[in-house]
This record gives C-alpha cells, sequence and structure tokens, in this order.
C-alpha cells in the first residue's frame, strides 16, 4: 500500500516576509553598490517634499487672505522668481516664515543650493536651484540676478522686474535690425530664426539643455543659396552631382541636400574676390550616408591647405595649413564643420571645395552625404549659421545694456552701488582663443560713463597668454591686473569668473582661481557709472562682443569675501 503523504506549503505571510526581505535586502545592497546614487535619489524625494509642503502652505494662505500672496511675494511681479530664506535671519531670499507659520510649522531648506518659488499669472511655481549662489554668499544678498539659462528671460530674478534694452545693431549707424537674420538652437535641438531684436537663448543640440543668452558680433553669409547646394550658383566637379530636398536639415525642413560623386574629385565650390591677410571661415553642416571621410580643401595657392574630417566618429583626422578648424555634432546626426584660412600673399582669389571622400586619387563612384547650411564669413572663427537665398545676409550684433531709469543706484533704493561691488558671472565661448582671436578683446560685461565715453572698469576676455579679465581706470592709464596665471579662453568651456571692487582694492577670480589683491589706484577720480552693457563693450558698440554664451550675470552691491570669490566660483 502506498502512503502519499501531504506536502505542507508556504503560507501567504510566509511568502510576504520572504519577498520582504529580498527587498530590504536588496536596498542595501544598492546602497552599497552605489551610495552616492542613492543618497541623492532619497535627497530627491525630500525636496519634491518640501516642495509640495511650500506650495501648499502658499496656497492655503492665499485662501485665507482672499487671494493675496504673503507680503515679500505679493510684491514679486508676474514672472519673477525669488530665492527662499536660505539662513537665520533670512538674507538673499525671501522670508516666509512667519507669514506661513500657521500653515507650515518650519520653512524646509535642501541640503545644497536653494528652493524658489516663480510667480505666474496662475499662480506659484516652487522648484529647486542646485547652482545658487545666493546662499554661498552668506548673509548678502545679490541685487541683480540675470538667470539667462535657467529662466530665458530677460528678467532680474531678484525682483521680477525686466531692465535689460535689447537689440541687434548694425556699426556703424546703429541701425536696428529689420528682418529676421539671427538663428538659435532651441529646446527641441532644431535651429530657429529669432523674430526681430528678439533675445537667442540657445540650447545645447544634443543634450537639449538651456546654455544661457546668445551674444555675437556682427556677421556676414557671403554665399548665396546656403540650403540649396543644387542650384546653379554652385560649382560642381564632373563627378559630383546634387539632388535637393532629400534629408531633414538641422533646422527641421526637408531640405537637406544629397551629395553624389561619381568618379575622381568630387567637390563643391564658389570662388570669391579675396585679398591678402584677409581672414575667412568657411562652414558647412554635413551628414553620413554611406561615405564617412570628407574633406574641405582650397586648392591653386601652391601648397597644400585642406582639412579631412570622419563623419562616423565625428572628428578631424588631419589639417594642413590653415589657421582653425572645428566639427561640432548636431542632432539627427549632422555635424558641422568649419575651416579658416589666412589668405597668402599674392593670392586675389578664394575657392574652399567641399569633396566627398580624402584628398587623394581615389574613384568615389556611388559615396554620398547630405549637406546644408553653407556658410562663409569674414572673421577667424565660424559664428551661428546665417541663411541666405538670392543674396547676402548680415546678421547685427547683440547688443544687451541697462540704462537710464532701469540703472537704479543704491542711494535711491535701487541695485547698484558707486562704491563698491561683486559681480559673478558664469559663461561660454564659442571660439578657442589665440593670438590673433579676437583683435578687440571680448567682453563679458562692463559698467559705462555715457557723458564721457568710457568704462571704468569691465571684465574681460584673456588679451596675451596669462593675463585674465580684468580692467579699471580713472579715466588713465588703463589698470590691467591679471595675478593670476590663465591660458587663452578655450571655446565651448564653462567658466565661472568674479570681479570685486571697492574704493582701496580689486581682485579677479575664475574657476575657484582667485588672484592677487590689487590696490585700486583707480577709484579716485572714478567718473560715476550710468550704463552696464552685458556681452560687449564701449558703450554697446558690435567690435567687443563676446561672441559666446551668458549663463548667467550676478551683481552684489558689496565686495564680497577672498574666501566666497572662491567658493561661488568652484
Amino acid at each position: 500500500m502506498i502512503i502519499y503523504k501531504k506536502k505542507k506549503g508556504f503560507t501567504l505571510i510566509e511568502i510576504l516576509l520572504v519577498i520582504t526581505a529580498i527587498g530590504v535586502f536588496s536596498a542595501i545592497g544598492l546602497v552599497v553598490l552605489n551610495p552616492n546614487k542613492q543618497l541623492e535619489a532619497g535627497r530627491a524625494v525630500k525636496r519634491k517634499a518640501d516642495m509640495d509642503a511650500i506650495a501648499k502652505a502658499i496656497e492655503q494662505y492665499v485662501v485665507n487672505n482672499r487671494g493675496k500672496y504673503p507680503p515679500a511675494l505679493q510684491s514679486v511681479i508676474t514672472g519673477g522668481t525669488v530665492g527662499l530664506c536660505v539662513t537665520s535671519p533670512c538674507t538673499g531670499g525671501i522670508d516666509l516664515t512667519t507669514d506661513l507659520a500657521p500653515y507650515i510649522a518650519a520653512i524646509p531648506l535642501p541640503q545644497t543650493g536653494q528652493y524658489t518659488i516663480t510667480k505666474t499669472a496662475t499662480g506659484i511655481i516652487p522648484a529647486y536651484d542646485s547652482s545658487t549662489i545666493w546662499a554661498t554668499a552668506g548673509t548678502t544678498a545679490p541685487k541683480l540676478d540675470l538667470n539667462f539659462a535657467r529662466d530665458k528671460q530677460l528678467v532680474n530674478a531678484v525682483d521680477g522686474t525686466n531692465p535689460i534694452n535689447f537689440a541687434r545693431v548694425t556699426n556703424p549707424g546703429n541701425i536696428v535690425e529689420s528682418t529676421p537674420t539671427a538663428t538659435y538652437v532651441d529646446s527641441d535641438r532644431l535651429i530657429k530664426t529669432a523674430t526681430v531684436n528678439a533675445p537667442r537663448f540657445t540650447h545645447d543640440p544634443i543634450t537639449k539643455s538651456s546654455q544661457g543668452l546668445l551674444i555675437e558680433e556682427q556677421r556676414t553669409n557671403l554665399w548665396l543659396y546656403s540650403t540649396d547646394i543644387s542650384n546653379v550658383y554652385w560649382e560642381k566637379s564632373g563627378s559630383m552631382s546634387a539632388t535637393a530636398n532629400q534629408s531633414l536639415a538641422p533646422d527641421g525642413t526637408n531640405t537637406g541636400t544629397l551629395m553624389s560623386a561619381s568618379g575622381l574629385y568630387p567637390n563643391v565650390a564658389k570662388t570669391i574676390a579675396a585679398s591678402t591677410g584677409q581672414v575667412y571661415t568657411y562652414s558647412v553642416f554635413v551628414k553620413y550616408i554611406n561615405q564617412q571621410n570628407a574633406t574641405i580643401v582650397q586648392e591653386g595657392w601652391g601648397l597644400n591647405y585642406s582639412m579631412s574630417i570622419n563623419l562616423v566618429s565625428g572628428t578631424i583626422n588631419t589639417g594642413t595649413n590653415i589657421t582653425a578648424s572645428s566639427i561640432t555634432p548636431y542632432s539627427n546626426n549632422w555635424y558641422r564643420v568649419s575651416a579658416t584660412y589666412t589668405i597668402p600673399t599674392g593670392q586675389t582669389t578664394f575657392r574652399p571645395q567641399f569633396r566627398i571622400g580624402n584628398y587623394d586619387g581615389t574613384n568615389y563612384n556611388g559615396s554620398q552625404v547630405y549637406i546644408w547650411g553653407a556658410q562663409l564669413e569674414q572673421g577667424a572663427f565660424p559664428t551661428s549659421y546665417i541663411p541666405t537665398t538670392t543674396a547676402a545676409v548680415t546678421r547685427s550684433a547683440d547688443v544687451a545694456s541697462i540704462t537710464g531709469t532701469n540703472f537704479t543706484t543704491t542711494s535711491g533704493g535701487g541695485w547698484y552701488n558707486q562704491a563698491a561691488g561683486t559681480w559673478f558671472s558664469q559663461f561660454s565661448p564659442i571660439y578657442t582663443a589665440t593670438a590673433a582671436i579676437p583683435s578687440n578683446t571680448p567682453h563679458i560685461f562692463q559698467v559705462y560713463n555715457t557723458a564721457i565715453n568710457q568704462n571704468n572698469y569691465a571684465l574681460r576676455g584673456a588679451i596675451n597668454a596669462t593675463s585674465f579679465l580684468g580692467v579699471a581706470r580713472n579715466p588713465n592709464p588703463i589698470l590691467l591686473f591679471p595675478g593670476m596665471t590663465f591660458n587663452y579662453l578655450v571655446g565651448n568651456n564653462i567658466y565661472k569668473s568674479v570681479y570685486a571692487i571697492n574704493s582701496s582694492d580689486l581682485i579677479v577670480g575664475i574657476n575657484g582661481n582667485i588672484g592677487t589683491i590689487t590696490t585700486n589706484t583707480a577709484a579716485t577720480g572714478m567718473a560715476t557709472h550710468d550704463r552696464l552693457d552685458i556681452g560687449s563693450g564701449t558703450g554697446g558698440a558690435p567690435p567687443y562682443a563676446l561672441n559666446g554664451i551668458i549663463s548667467r550675470l550676478t551683481y552684489w552691491p558689496t565686495r564680497l569675501s577672498n574666501t566666497t570669490l572662491t567658493n561661488i566660483t568652484k
């Protein structure tokens, strides 16, 4: 007789206990394997809960006070962003502790950074600013905070006002832009054209991250039909053919031109008149189809002036006798490539070519690429794309300034202190400087006296291999103060810089490195300031444009300590 023994299974409680244990041990394992990631995830959860609690407390205050916000927030105009209390007593933001006491036990603070409130037409939006420098500055609040990368507006984040005058201006003559000519990268990674005299808040074409306010000098695209390379305007070799409108271009339109090779030396070019010593930069957007190699070459000057690029790896393989070169990735596998040439002695024409394949005698029959956005500009580096059709197009210089009644002084309750101050700027140039670039030193900002046409002090880019970022004068002589070793600015690098000044001394610094304190011999007799120029110099004249992106410009009406200057630039 076979006796079947009943097997006892697991109860529901036992199964749940095992699952719970597995979850606990898994969590412990994750923390052990990546503790920083897990800790940050926990902090993110807390920040979300904090911001929800703050928002609910403000909403309850509004309900109980007939639609009015707490007094400190009531004064913020629509579109304004303010920081919440970061120290005790509260400085560098607004204090809602007393007003919200009936609705929240205490105003929560993040471990680092700062909570902010943005006032909109329909309510408030709480947020977390991890890059805040208000908290780092301690007990002193800024009076002007232009957080272009975060806000994408010409707004002072301290009070929500818009003090900046902005336009694109032609020099000479100060003729203001009348037709749209300026482009930027939007948050969808596509190249867009800004409306007339509108600021350009540009983005990274790959990550979509907001970068800030784009400031460029005046430039002209000398080539016509920049998107239609199939047009008869373009000179094509017998082994190169072009078919229009075959691919989505970097601007999202179906205007990419298909370039097909059928033999040796397939190229497309355009000849222009040139003079000895002139500097030109040629740029074009290129996309791989089945041939990864391409070349930009100038023939007829007696030497090999060429640049070889790889459209798969996105790299420049070789460059010979060219002044500078670049390759920049864009969305949908496009690259923008550029080559800069200095016209040699005795040459009267310039004919840069784009070639499929390498600079050799290989038969490239069947090789294809897409190209779009051809640009030739007189200058030592490429600027943002300028579309053309039947005529050359000039993009005027971006000019941003605070003048007139918007340039308010602390003596009248405003933001600017004539006697002392600290400036913080975060910026990124669009080119790599050399001894010859630029001929006019780029300005991140300058404080100016309009009546005597003089910049009393300014934050400048490097003017030689070891001197960085500063000038002050009273009016003469110009006082440069390096105090530190610094190389030329590198294109697309992010720099955090400071300029601090009072009646006795001044100092500059960058990326956590602070220079030597310099006696301010220029203080006596320094003219009264009445203008702030942002990203340019000499009263907004285009030649001193930054040619870069300003992410943030912040001003405190006092000279901060050297320790603070170091901390806010790290």
